[in-house]
């Protein structure tokens, strides 16, 4: 009997001196660098805090992911904790040892000796997964969703030696917020903001993303290929294991999609600091150039919608000729008519491919029917008795990385009518209006957050001018193929006239639908009805609602952008206030711009104009 203890302690003696030593060295000065060693807090996703004792504390707000009590406020004690779950005799099977891989890959790298791990189902997932290299992809924005409005990014891991068409088995992680209930928009986004959803990472092929984003929301995605090695893409994926169901809080502007990918690419390097640049907001297109600016990318490919190829088909065809194309996906018999077949072959080929293109459009819009896909395949039997046609695939317009910088400060002067000279001050948090350089942003789509105004008039007097905390407009032009409804919303506080002829700071909301049609290729006809609630003291009765309409044209030349626009609201009380105001802006590079506002207002016994030259810089 004693021989047979003897035989088993000595066979649990390494284990048991192996604890013995971990246990030992918790609180060694090698632990305590090791714990505010750079990759150890990425682990733990930990950032600097004045609230913690320990000076960290983590983003990631789930308890499951620790394994210290105290682990989410405390490095050390969650790597001692660490190094105790590994240092438990072998085999390692334990779950919690299973889900920390890439805690494992680092600390054995650091010299630590511990068991194997035999984890089957982490092997099943990585060589399912085939990570060899990643892309950081991009989606524009997309303005009917109130999480997409500033574009999304998410990763692409790849297998080795993909092609181009065999994306199928690329899968995309992508991190968001998950809604919980029926909420609807509004809700939606204030929750976002507020913080009243959990955030969570995600897996699914590669494909799925390009149907959501590609096909069905038509949005243009680039794609950021990664010069990371082989290596570092398979310990990101580790790291994503770990993560697989694990809770943090979302916030659309700052602790978002983009700031946590961030958090995972900033693994590829001890010493890469990306986050660090966003401690406020993490708009998407500002860390799609951090990751550029840190030389992380190898290449960029741009992957056209479905809208834009269609788009790009149709351009180069005639309004009568674009007016027989939605004509012929209607009714493919139309192909033989005289009016098509007395055109040149490689005109046929064109239209016929465009109403293809039309039908397939219209498809992912809603289901498909046995109509449409007799129509369709009517027109690819049309279109095999002509000549082959290739048709160059839609040219790439501006990265969104090359448009202007997100946040903007202005100075400038002006003249108000009633009470003289002025200088302006103009702030603005984010993100782009209208009038702003266009190139690298959506068409049509303005989205500002937190623009502040500004003016000192004479005798040092100076006062709030307008407070705009959000802003969206989407005016995309209207034709027969697309059909987008134009919309805008904004509140904020704005000086507006009351009942005594005076300006008042005045809170309001207010929003509206309608259409914008072109005009030229570079110029819109737009046309809203509005509804405007307005708190004003100038009022007899201090809350108004005013239904009104809201019109005016846009274009855009070689100099910048104009806007004539003219807004007419009816108030309950019998005010009728008119708006007529001209804006443009000159250019002057990428991140600085010359603007010109003129601004005409009549209500009753007011009467007031205005204008202003400012110098607008974005950083």
């Amino acid at each position: 009997m004693s021989r047979f203890l003897i035989s088993a302690l000595v066979r649990q003696l390494p284990a048991m001196l192996l604890c013995l030593f971990s246990t030992a060295t918790f609180a060694t000065p090698a632990i305590e660098s090791l714990a505010r060693s750079p990759m150890w807090l990425k682990l733990g996703h930990y950032h600097t805090s004045l609230m913690s004792p320990s000076g960290y504390t983590s983003y990631v707000d789930d308890p499951t992911f620790f394994l210290s009590k105290d682990g989410d406020n405390n490095p050390q004690a969650e790597l001692a904790a660490t190094i105790q779950l590994f240092s438990q005799p072998e085999p390692l099977s334990d779950s919690n040892a299973c889900r920390f891989q890439a805690h494992y890959q680092w600390l054995t790298e650091q010299g630590y000796s511990f068991p194997s791990l035999s984890c089957p189902e982490y092997d099943n997932w990585r060589q399912q997964l085939q990570a060899h290299s990643v892309t950081l992809a991009f989606p524009a924005a997309y303005m009917n969703s109130p999480s997409s409005m500033f574009g999304h990014t998410f990763l692409r891991f790849d297998p080795e030696n993909i092609a181009e068409d065999s994306l199928w088995l690329s899968w995309a992680v992508n991190f968001g917020a998950t809604p919980e209930g029926d909420d609807n928009s509004i809700l939606y986004a204030w929750k976002g903001v507020a913080g009243g959803y959990p955030g969570k990472f995600a897996m699914m092929p590669y494909y799925r993303k390009l149907q959501e984003y590609n096909r069905l929301e038509n949005r243009d995605i680039w794609e950021y290929r990664l010069n990371l090695s082989p290596e570092q893409t398979a310990f990101i994926s580790s790291h994503i294991w770990e993560l697989q169901d694990i809770r943090f809080d979302y916030y659309f502007i700052d602790e978002n999609c983009s700031f946590r990918l961030l958090e995972l690419l900033e693994l590829a390097y001890p010493d890469l600091d990306l986050t660090s640049h966003f401690p406020v907001a993490a708009i998407p297109v500002d860390t799609v150039r951090a990751v550029l600016d840190a030389n992380l990318v190898k290449n960029v490919h741009y992957r056209p919608s479905n809208a834009t190829t269609l788009h790009h088909y149709l351009a180069p065809l005639s309004p009568s000729e674009q007016a027989l194309v939605y004509e012929m996906a209607l009714d493919p018999d139309l192909m033989d008519s005289e009016t098509v077949t007395q055109l040149p072959t490689q005109q046929q080929a064109r239209m016929i491919q465009s109403s293809y293109k039309y039908l397939r459009y219209e498809v992912n819009k809603q289901l498909r029917s046995p109509e449409t896909a007799g129509n369709s395949l009517t027109l690819l039997r049309g279109l095999n008795r002509l000549p082959p046609h290739n048709i160059t695939p839609p040219v790439a317009p501006e990265k969104p990385e090359q448009g202007h910088d997100t946040s903007m400060l202005a100075l400038g002067g002006g003249h108000h009518k009633g009470l003289g000279n002025f200088v302006k001050l103009q702030g603005r948090f984010t993100y782009h209006d209208l009038l702003d350089n266009r190139e690298g942003f959506p068409p049509g789509a303005e989205i500002t957050f937190g623009d502040l105004r500004i003016r000192g008039y004479e005798d040092n007097y100076w006062q709030l001018e307008q407070l705009d905390i959000i802003s969206i407009r989407s005016q995309y032009p209207r034709n027969r193929f697309f059909k987008p409804l134009s919309w805008q919303v904004q509140t904020g506080l704005e000086r507006q006239p009351g009942s005594d002829g005076k300006e008042h700071l005045a809170a309001h909301i207010n929003g509206g639908a309608g259409i914008t049609l072109p005009i030229t290729a570079n110029s819109q006809w737009f046309g809203l009805a509005t509804l405007r609630m307005e708190h004003n003291s100038g009022f007899d009765r201090n809350m108004q609602l005013a239904p009104g309409i809201n019109t005016g044209f846009s274009s855009h030349n070689p100099l910048g952008n104009w806007r004539l626009e003219w807004q007419l609201d009816q108030f309950l009380n019998g005010e009728l206030r008119s708006t007529v105001s001209l804006g443009q802006h000159w250019e002057l590079n990428r991140n600085n711009g010359l603007r010109l506002d003129v601004r005409c207002e009549d209500q009753d016994s007011f009467n007031n104009y205005e204008l202003s030259l400012s110098w607008r810089h974005y950083f």
